[in-house]
């Protein structure tokens, strides 16, 4: 049985998300350099509470920091899928677009990736507190596939 090992497990693994005021804290010091702030969230079905934090944050700013507009979207993924929306939105900004024109690429982008991902046990987070004590490398074995969806340009390299 597959889960038999989670049965006599005393110590799984768990993690925790950021509060609304952790969240709020981080939009007050970015407003100090912007108008908008587009919040790129991981999947709410991964990290329902951190959604629902950023949200609280985001209400808080509405009332603290009325010079400031808040933006929140879901990514619908998570882990390097995550990683290359949040990086396409960035080099948008850089680009000079606005902040609808960094929203559009961020969506587009998430309409267009997916990502399968699998470790090769359920104690990988357990494992891998070991490993980052004991190695300057990252030795978890994982499996991940990104796909990128039609009419994507350029590809992926490596």
């Amino acid at each position: 049985m597959p889960y038999a090992r989670l049965k006599e497990r005393e110590n799984l693994p768990t993690t925790s998300g950021y509060t609304p005021e952790e969240w709020f804290q981080f939009y007050e010091k970015l407003s100090r350099e912007a108008e908008t702030i587009l919040h790129i969230s991981m999947n709410q079905v991964f990290t329902p509470m951190g959604r629902d934090a950023a949200t609280k944050a985001k209400e808080m700013a509405l009332e603290q920091l009325p010079k400031t507009t808040v933006r929140i979207i879901d990514s619908q993924t998570a882990g390097p899928s995550y990683a290359f929306i949040t990086l396409r939105a960035a080099e948008a900004a850089a680009q000079d677009k606005d902040i609808d024109g960094v929203e559009e690429t961020a969506r587009n982008i998430i309409s267009r990736v997916s990502q399968l991902e699998a470790a090769d046990t359920l104690f990988y987070l357990d494992r891998l507190a070991g490993y980052l004590r004991l190695s300057r490398g990252l030795k978890l074995r994982q499996r991940i596939v990104l796909e990128l969806l039609s009419r994507w340009t350029p590809p992926l390299e490596g």
